[in-house]
C-alpha cells in the first residue's frame, strides 16, 4: 500500500522492512500488473495495481510481522512446487529470465 505523499519505490521499501524486517535497495522495475477481482456477477470488487521491482537486500535480518507465518530463498526449479497466484508466478519467471541474462 503507497501512503500519501509516498512513490512507489519508496512503499515497496517500507513494506519489505515492515513485513520481513529487511532493509533493500530497489534495482529496478520488473512488471506492472492489474488485478481484478469481481463477484459472483462479474461485477468488480476489488481493483489492484500491483507494481513489481527488482530490489537487493542490503541490511536487516528476517523478522516476519502478523502478516506472514514463514520465508524462505527459493530457487527456480523449487518455485515451481509452491502454490501461489498465476500474477505471482509471471513475476518470478520474469524475475528468473532477467537472471539468466
Amino acid at each position: 500500500m503507497v501512503e500519501l505523499g509516498e512513490t512507489s519505490q519508496d512503499a515497496a521499501v517500507r513494506e519489505i522492512l515492515e513485513e520481513t524486517g529487511l532493509k533493500v535497495r530497489v534495482e529496478g522495475l520488473l512488471d506492472v500488473q492489474t488485478d481484478l477481482h469481481r463477484d459472483r456477477k462479474g461485477a468488480v470488487e476489488y481493483h489492484y495495481i500491483l507494481v513489481d521491482y527488482l530490489a537487493k537486500v542490503v541490511g536487516g535480518r528476517v523478522r516476519l510481522n502478523s502478516e506472514s507465518s514463514e520465508y524462505g530463498w527459493f530457487n527456480r526449479s523449487q518455485t515451481r512446487r509452491l502454490s501461489m497466484s498465476e500474477g505471482t508466478r509471471t513475476v518470478l519467471d520474469l524475475f528468473f529470465k532477467q537472471r539468466l541474462r
